[in-house]
């Protein structure tokens, strides 16, 4: 399979299959010998700027699971992968919840979905002893593959419930997540109560992953009831404060740490805090979960409608014109995407090959750091994929950048599936 963003002259050469490599696609020495420059780099100049661990067990979940997001290369040959760097949480140093944040904030992770209508961003929250997540069903309605970005690691999960009146959707991670457990409170929101809520906020130098915020606000209004377009959600609350779309799904708690409520995202211009309470969420929450909703038609599907970022210690110039490339692929904008590249790669990139290998395909978490060789530009990213198998991938790729845009592709490795 072609790896996003390199051309399939570079991965195979004329004549060149998988078992004959060729110039165009480096060989498991060449490759080693690549990734361990580029690590000695990041760890001598910029190792704050981009996170790079290598394959290790995560005990005690026997037998060990798929190496995560920055690991290294794996048996087949494939690429390290850098990730963005963490940004500190945001969070109450002093009062009634700053305890609260810190045992809560290992249970809300990053949500990243392909879906029909472009929503796929927001929180997740872990509930129960299940393992499940709980997350808002406008973030992940009708998605055809889901992300989930939890400290270093990135774990695919499908969708097990969905529940159109309360607004909520509930996950099922491929690999059972470490991390703090919300339990369900026994009180009811009311006017003047007041309450912190834990989610990621898209308002972060790598929008996709987000920025880890915890909030204190209080309920401003009760008995709201809101129309969606996934339906009728009566019982809501409001609270002061602004929303974000990668707040949707974020638990609302209570001084105690008890889960009192759910924000939700009920629309696309929605620019206020609107919170499912206790009387709404507790029965989709603790009863079954039944089959798993039916997937939606959808002609193609698309990433979150947010800014396409690149992070790393590469140049600005650099990083500002791998985010052309990379956020022109995740619009499906092909005349952008052939602007960003220099003349001799256009003929490479047809329209129709674009469509055929980038539709339906969403590229974030990306970095990019110099090539120690002085040759080019070390890439990697993440990508969420259509329908089908290892529907997210980790790639890496050498880009050379030129005056006229970018002059070659060479991709380090194959593609490996998230985890």
């Amino acid at each position: 399979m072609t790896s996003a963003g390199v051309p399939a002259s570079a991965a195979n050469g004329p004549g060149q299959g998988p078992g004959n490599p060729g110039p165009g696609k480096p060989t498991g020495r060449r490759l080693a010998l690549v990734l361990g420059v580029f690590v000695l780099a990041i760890v001598l100049g910029v190792g704050a700027a981009v996170v790079i661990r290598f394959t290790q067990d995560r005990p005690p979940a026997p037998p060990p699971g798929p190496p995560s997001p920055g690991a290294s290369a794996g048996p087949s040959g494939g690429p390290t992968v850098p990730a963005d760097p963490l940004e500190p949480m945001e969070g109450p140093d002093t009062g009634p919840f700053a305890e609260v944040a810190k045992v809560a904030a290992s249970g809300t992770h990053r949500v990243v979905a392909t879906t029909c209508t472009g929503t796929g961003v927001g929180t997740a929250f872990q509930f129960g002893v299940d393992g499940l997540l709980v997350t808002s069903a406008r973030s992940v309605s009708g998605a055809r593959s889901i992300a989930v970005l939890t400290g270093d690691r990135v774990v695919p999960a499908t969708v097990a419930k969905i529940d159109t009146v309360s607004g909520l959707a509930l996950l099922r991670p491929e690999t059972r997540l470490a991390g703090h457990a919300f339990e369900l409170g026994t009180r009811q929101l009311a006017v003047g109560d007041e309450v912190a809520y834990l989610g990621w906020t898209t308002e972060s130098t790598s929008p996709a992953r987000g920025r880890a915020k915890v909030e204190v606000g209080t309920i401003s209004e009760t008995g709201v009831t809101l129309e969606s377009p996934d339906g009728r959600h009566p019982g809501l609350r409001r609270m002061n404060g602004a929303f974000d779309s990668g707040l949707a799904g974020s638990p609302v708690v209570g001084a105690d740490g008890d889960l009192v409520g759910v924000l939700l995202q009920v629309a696309d211009d929605q620019t206020d805090l609107v919170v499912a309470g206790l009387d709404t969420i507790a029965d989709p929450l603790l009863g079954p979960t039944g089959m798993p909703p039916a997937m939606e038609p959808c002609l193609i599907a698309g990433g979150p409608q947010i800014a396409t970022n690149v992070g790393g210690p590469a140049p600005t110039a650099a990083r500002t014109e791998l985010g052309q490339w990379f956020g022109a692929l995740n619009a499906g904008d092909w005349d952008r995407a052939r602007g960003v590249l220099a003349q001799g790669l256009k003929g490479e990139w047809s329209r129709e090959r674009l469509t055929a290998e980038h539709q339906g395909r969403y590229a974030f978490g990306i970095a990019a750091a110099p090539d120690p060789s002085g040759t080019g530009t070390l890439v990697s990213w993440l990508r969420l994929q259509p329908d089908g198998e290892n529907r997210c991938e980790r790639l890496a790729a050498r880009m050379v950048l030129g005056q006229g845009g970018i002059d070659r592709i060479e991709p380090l490795g194959d593609p490996m599936p998230c985890g």
